[in-house]
């Protein structure tokens, strides 16, 4: 887990004080969500560069593990030794990310702000990572994963594909904002990667047109629960933003084929006395899953009621109703 005093003596800008500091997030996340006519103002301040890198990447580099979960062993396996090409990678959020994680890979950046990249190297050697930190990518034949840690969002849908098709990866990833307006932007990617003859390892478990694509009040987006240092949650407290619970649109892709057993919840319904209601994908359709509290332990009982978006059960039915089937989770 990454600390703020791991990161502090590795920053491009030092902060007088915690109060200058907690004005500097408060200004971005003013210019996030309500200035967004300049929202890339900050990139040219090493004041804000710094804050972003304290706030911002301390809290969504924990995202890369929770995304690893959701993966084959045999492609986690892999993809440890891939390169890695992380797109709009900021101060290196997702390049740190991968090589503590246990990433052997080289590990290229392609980040336009001078000052994003000061930052990165700076990272990069104060923590000691090792091997070397390339500012530009270079084509190799070595298998490699292109990486969007929240970067798709910021560009147009046909620069992404660009990238896709000129450096030829073996594994796409999506970490991106969980938006609806995302969500429509993705699933023309996905589009485009399918067309690519890519498979799809993470959320869906076919590659027929998302259910979903047609909703106007839904979007398939996770929910995952992340745990920070102790000084990390103290600064989230402190700007008043809960950076534990997040919204968050994963999407893996793979030029080999996988077998999806698992299907995935994509909305938590309230429970009952008697039952946990979900909404699962299973391709081509949404349908609604009972499953009945009395079949399982208090044990399994609690991990059902902590259950979120994104996550994968496997089920065995039980009996099918008109719009409802019951089903045996299978642990």
């Amino acid at each position: 887990m990454i600390s703020l005093n791991s990161l502090t003596p590795h920053l491009i800008y030092s902060f007088r004080s915690e109060h200058e500091l907690v004005q500097s997030i408060e200004e971005l996340s003013h210019n996030f969500t309500k200035n967004r006519d300049s929202i890339s103002d900050y990139l040219k301040d090493k004041r804000l560069v710094a804050a972003y890198t304290l706030f911002y990447l301390s809290t969504n580099i924990g995202k890369w593990n929770e995304l690893i979960k959701r993966c084959d062993q045999g492609l986690i396996d892999r993809m440890k030794k891939m390169d890695f090409i992380d797109v709009g990678a900021g101060p290196g959020t997702f390049s740190l990310a991968f090589r503590l994680w246990g990433g052997t890979g080289d590990v290229y950046q392609i980040e336009k702000s001078d000052l994003m990249r000061e930052q990165a190297q700076h990272l990069w050697n104060g923590l000691k990572m090792e091997g070397n930190l390339h500012q530009r990518y270079v084509h190799t034949q070595k298998e490699k994963i292109l990486f969007f840690g929240h970067s798709a969002n910021e560009m147009k849908r046909d620069e992404v594909c660009r990238l896709i098709d000129e450096i030829n990866p073996e594994v796409v990833i999506f970490i991106e904002p969980g938006t609806k307006d995302f969500f429509s932007e993705i699933l023309s990617i996905r589009t485009h990667l399918i067309a690519q003859h890519f498979n799809l390892e993470f959320p869906c478990p076919t590659l027929e047109a998302c259910p979903m694509r047609k909703s106007s009040e839904d979007w398939c987006h996770q929910f995952i629960h992340l745990k920070h240092s102790p000084e990390i949650e103290r600064l989230c407290q402190l700007v008043k933003k809960d950076r534990k619970l997040l919204p968050i649109i994963f999407h893996v892709y793979t030029r080999q084929k996988t077998i999806q057993e698992n299907t995935i919840i994509v909305r938590v319904l309230p429970e009952t006395k008697f039952s946990f209601e979900w909404q699962v994908c299973l391709g081509d359709e949404i349908k609604h899953w009972q499953i009945m509290k009395k079949d399982y332990s208090k044990d399994q009982q609690k991990i059902l009621a902590q259950a979120l978006s994104g996550d994968r059960y496997k089920a065995q039915v039980i009996k099918a109703f008109d719009q409802t089937l019951r089903v045996k989770i299978i642990f």
